[in-house]
């Protein structure tokens, strides 16, 4: 095989693998229900349900029981996510940090935003990781 022949095929390869990353992120942005139902809507149900008795008794934050509660809450919202341990890991921080945000600032929102970048963050990982078998 020629070195033309080489560099065509690349540049084939290359081609199919764009085109590939183009669809999937079409079909994420046409499908806007999707979308809003990844960014949007789960991590504003998941942290109302997880987060939320958390933020109505966060005057009590610096008691023990509330402490207990965000991590009881977090091994509970983790379990509920349970696919492989390194995702285990991975959400067990995220629901400790959503705890820890609304301690600290004393509002909801941050823990909210932070779950919708964590799933932008587990999404798009996962069509590039698609990439890899393609």
């Amino acid at each position: 095989m020629g070195a033309a022949q080489g560099y065509d095929r690349e540049i084939g390869a290359n081609v199919a693998i764009m085109d590939f990353v183009y669809s999937r992120i079409l079909e994420l942005w046409n499908d806007m229900y999707g979308f809003s139902k990844v960014f949007v809507m789960a991590p504003l149900i998941e942290e109302l349900e997880w987060r939320g008795p958390l933020w109505l008794t966060r005057r009590h934050a610096n008691r023990n029981w509330w402490k207990a509660a965000a991590v009881v809450g977090a091994v509970l919202f983790t379990l509920g996510h349970n696919s492989g341990l390194g995702v285990l890991i991975a959400v067990f921080a995220m629901a400790l940090a959503s705890a820890w945000l609304i301690r600290k600032t004393e509002r909801f929102w941050p823990s909210l935003v932070l779950h919708a970048v964590y799933n932008m963050q587990v999404t798009f990982w996962g069509i590039a990781m698609t990439l890899g078998s393609y």
